[in-house]
């Protein structure tokens, strides 16, 4: 930009200076016509004047007139020539700057155009999020109803049920698979596998729409591009599930009793199964100790 005022400035400067050197050879134009005409109109008087005394006067006016004369007239010719020249170049400073100005004003007009389309940009990325965190918020408040009417009867939880169907041993074996622990029941493990869908059924109300609610969630958080986006959803969905939850997902979708849609987001999303290995450990800890107090009265 600074450079483009450098030139402006400068060309400012030439027009100036082509402009004064026009004046002066236009001037000098007008001054040797005037003086061949001069010239003219004084050899005429002076032969008007002085015919009778020399013979040979109007053969010397011929000659003065195409010699001097003449001269005068193709000089100032010259110079009329130079000053068109002159404009012409002064002309083409002008357009010059007219189209550094045209150029300082489309640049100008695609910044403004960059700066809209920043703005906009913005405004979809804007839409877009407040879409997805409606989206979001909804499928959230969803879930939590799921629970509210499916999974709560008489103020009491369902999976809660579901999960003291299993005894300890059975648990731990589970954790043993899980962890490719070389004490690990396989006997015990195929008769939990086909013992899970009747203890699904056994509990009344009981059903997978909570993992389906929660893994669809997931699967909605996982689009985002942005991984510290992406993290920040994820921690706001942890919030919403509660420990009964990430216990019941992972005994229910350990056996890998799941569509290939939820096997999928349940395998690219470790934290289903590391939260649900650190509940399932709280959980029998917890079942150990009332059982030994249930004991000890």
């Amino acid at each position: 930009m600074k450079s483009r005022d450098r030139e402006k400035e400068q060309l400012r400067l030439d027009i100036g200076k082509t402009g004064k050197w026009i004046f002066w050879f236009r001037l000098f134009g007008f001054i040797f016509i005037g003086i061949g005409f001069i010239s003219i109109f004084a050899t005429l008087w002076l032969y008007k004047t002085h015919s009778g005394e020399y013979s040979y006067f109007a053969n010397d006016l011929g000659h003065f007139t195409g010699g001097v004369a003449a001269s005068l007239f193709s000089l100032s010719g010259l110079f009329f020539i130079y000053v068109a020249f002159l404009g012409q170049k002064q002309q083409i400073m002008y357009q010059r700057i007219e189209l550094i100005q045209n150029e300082e004003s489309l640049a100008a007009t695609r910044l403004e155009v960059k700066n809209q389309v920043a703005e906009m940009k913005l405004q979809n990325s804007t839409l877009k999020k407040q879409e997805f965190e409606n989206h979001f918020f909804r499928m959230m408040e969803n879930h939590r109803k799921i629970i509210s009417e499916k999974y709560i009867r008489d103020n009491k939880n369902i999976l809660e049920d579901f999960l003291w169907r299993f005894d300890i041993a059975t648990l731990i074996n589970l954790l043993k698979y899980d962890l490719d622990d070389p004490d690990f029941d396989q006997d015990n493990f195929e008769r939990f596998k086909k013992s899970l869908i009747n203890d699904l059924r056994y509990v009344k109300g009981m059903n997978t729409d909570f993992i389906r609610s929660i893994f669809l969630t997931t699967d909605i958080v996982n689009s985002i591009e942005n991984e510290v986006e992406q993290f920040r959803y994820k921690e706001i969905l942890f919030t919403g599930i509660s420990d009964m939850e990430f216990i019941c997902i992972y005994i229910i979708c350990i056996p890998d009793n799941l569509t290939e849609l939820y096997r999928n987001i349940y395998q690219k999303n470790d934290f289903f199964k590391e939260k649900g290995r650190q509940f399932l450990k709280i959980f029998i800890q917890a079942r150990r100790r009332d059982e030994t107090m249930w004991i000890n009265q």
